[in-house]
C-alpha cells in the first residue's frame, strides 16, 4: 500500500468530518463555476456525448432513469388513488391499470405526450377527479358496454 493511501485509510474519518463541514462552501464554489464557464461546460458535453461509447452509454442511462422515474410515479398514483379496482375490489397489482373516467384518456395523452402518469402524480386532486383504478377485466367489461351502448342495439 502506498504511503498517500494509507495516510488515507487512517484518516478518513477526520476527511469526512472536513468534508461534510464545508459542503454549502463547496456548492456555491460549484454554482460559481458552472456560472462563470457555460460555454466550456457545454461544449465538454456536446464533445463526450459525439463519442459513440458515450452516446450508448447515455442512452442507456437515459432509459433507465426514465424507467425508474415512472414506476415511482406510478406507484405514487396507485397509492394514492387505493391500490384496488374501483369495481371488484381486487388488490393483486399485476392486473391493475389506470382508467379515466370520462373515456377522455385519448384527449389527455395528447395532450400530455403521453406522459399521464407523471403529470397525474405531481397533480393529485385533478388524478382523483379524473383517474380510476380498475383490473384488466373490469377495464375490458367497461371499454365493451361503452361500444355497444354506443351502437345502440336493442
Amino acid at each position: 500500500m502506498s504511503d498517500k493511501s494509507e495516510y488515507y485509510q487512517n484518516n478518513k474519518a477526520k476527511f469526512k468530518i472536513n468534508y461534510d463541514e464545508h459542503r454549502e462552501e463547496r456548492l456555491i464554489q460549484n454554482k460559481i463555476y458552472r456560472e462563470n464557464n457555460k460555454e466550456r461546460i457545454k461544449k465538454y458535453h456536446k464533445d463526450w456525448l459525439n463519442k459513440p461509447d458515450n452516446r450508448v452509454k447515455w442512452n442507456a442511462y437515459q432509459r433507465q432513469s426514465m424507467k425508474k422515474q415512472y414506476k415511482q410515479a406510478k406507484y405514487t398514483l396507485f397509492n394514492f388513488l387505493g391500490n384496488k379496482c374501483t369495481w371488484c375490489g381486487i388488490l393483486d397489482k399485476r392486473v391493475l391499470e389506470l382508467d379515466h373516467i370520462k373515456d377522455d384518456g385519448e384527449q389527455d395523452r395528447a395532450k400530455l405526450n403521453g406522459r399521464i402518469h407523471f403529470y397525474y402524480a405531481k397533480h393529485l386532486d385533478e388524478a382523483k377527479e379524473k383517474l380510476q383504478i380498475l383490473c384488466c377485466n373490469c377495464n375490458r367489461i367497461k371499454k365493451y358496454e361503452r361500444q355497444t351502448s354506443s351502437r345502440h342495439l336493442t
